[in-house]
């Protein structure tokens, strides 16, 4: 007698018989129907042209056309913020000697850095019978070419069809870039102006993708884009620490000083990061600024450079409204590790805003002054919804010596019976 199904085990493929009136009809469990309708889910990748000069934006358009009887719904994910890099896209390159081109925001020499795609379902969006979905991406900002050369480039694009259904589009297209140096300087000189007008996401793209990859030729431009007052000044200064203390250093000491506080905060970042001379006194300035952000950012800097001329106004901080700046703070004090900041540390464990951060911080670092003012308030976190247990258990053991697991109750229990005595 023949068996009622045979079953195929090839992960997700299997053919099912069942019997109907009349005979046998062969019909797809679910896994395969969706299979064959990804199928028909039609995607590429093309360029717009094939030549290019050095440090011109190289596009690739990708397309998915939906061919199949109905809708399909994808995860189209997000590139509205800088870097831009799309979620669900990755290009690498390599030139015609088999050398891969260098990813700008991979950290040098990191062997751990994940270069697969994103394959979680974000944004998702329907495409109905026949529509087609089209998306143009700056391979620059996932490639630094600063050399000319033929170069083959390697598009990927993971189709999230559901939260954990997913196939994946590669295309490898052929390109040739030729060093023009005028044609360089003319492309940044037109950025400028695009941007001047206002806000442009192409031209703010193409001008982190130009900042990333370092053209010498395109300095004069960008230090006096970083000079100019404008919407987008302080994204030319945040990115001319790139060009290396040597090159930049003079033109950020100057925007330290501009009327835009974003520019003076990435500025002062960089700035400090070269521990030049004289920072602490510029941080000791953005401490006493009028602008939040920017006093936030100068007491974040405390935190990693521990500048002793600072730790004076840290100390009067403690009522500053900002929340952000509160979180900060206690950890710049923890850092500092003066017994003067326990009275501050101890105010800030009364936060009673929204973020439970501030409390957690203020308790870690009263912690690493050897004190365990923290721990009731760590505690009564705990029975809170909505707050991040496991960092708040983390400092637990961290401040107690104490290791009763990941459980928040056991936690609560321990502190009932024995901690609070």
């Amino acid at each position: 007698m023949a068996p009622r199904h045979w079953r195929v085990t090839t992960g997700v493929l299997a053919v099912l018989l069942s019997v109907v009136a009349g005979g046998c009809e062969r019909r797809d469990p679910p896994d395969v129907a969706w299979w064959k309708a990804a199928n028909r889910l039609q995607a590429s990748f093309s360029l717009e042209k094939t030549d290019y000069f050095l440090g011109e934006p190289i596009y690739v358009i990708f397309r998915a056309t939906n061919r199949a009887d109905g809708p399909f719904v994808f995860g189209a994910g997000d590139d509205s913020s800088p870097p831009f890099r799309h979620t669900y896209f990755f290009f690498t390159a390599i030139n015609e000697f088999g050398n891969q081109v260098v990813d700008p925001m991979k950290p040098p020499g990191a062997f751990w850095w994940d270069e697969r795609p994103a394959v979680f379902w974000h944004k998702p969006r329907a495409i109905q019978p026949g529509e087609t979905y089209e998306k143009k991406l700056l391979v620059n900002l996932w490639c630094a070419f600063v050399r000319p050369g033929r170069y083959t480039i390697t598009c990927r694009r993971i189709l999230q069809l559901e939260p954990w259904l997913s196939r994946s589009v590669e295309s490898k297209l052929l390109v040739t870039i030729r060093a023009d140096e005028q044609a360089l300087v003319r492309h940044a000189e037109s950025l400028a102006v695009r941007l001047s007008a206002g806000d442009d996401k192409d031209a703010l793209e193409a001008l982190e993708a130009l900042i990333w990859a370092k053209h010498d030729s395109v300095f004069p431009v960008l230090e006096r884009m970083a000079r100019t007052p404008g919407p987008h000044q302080h994204h030319v200064v945040a990115g001319l620490w790139r060009f290396g203390q040597g090159k930049a250093e003079r033109v950020l000491l100057d925007a330290v000083r501009c009327p835009n506080p974003k520019a003076r905060i990435a500025a002062l970042t960089a700035l400090s990061t070269w521990k030049v001379d004289g920072v602490a006194a510029l941080v000791r300035n953005a401490l006493q600024s009028k602008d939040a952000e920017e006093r936030g950012s100068a007491v974040r800097l405390c935190g990693f450079g521990k500048y002793p001329e600072c730790l004076p106004l840290l100390l009067e901080m403690g009522d500053d409204e900002d929340a952000a700046l509160k979180k900060d703070l206690a950890f710049a004090l923890g850092v500092y590790g003066d017994e003067r900041g326990v009275a501050v540390l101890i105010k800030l464990l009364e936060f009673t805003g929204s973020d439970p951060l501030v409390r957690l911080q203020a308790a870690e670092s009263l912690g690493r002054l050897g004190r365990t003012d923290g721990v009731p308030f760590l505690v009564d976190l705990l029975k809170r919804e909505n707050t991040p247990k496991e960092d708040i258990i983390g400092a637990l053991e961290r401040i107690t010596r104490q290791d009763l697991g990941r459980n928040p109750a056991v936690w609560v229990a321990w502190w009932e019976q024995e901690g609070k005595k």
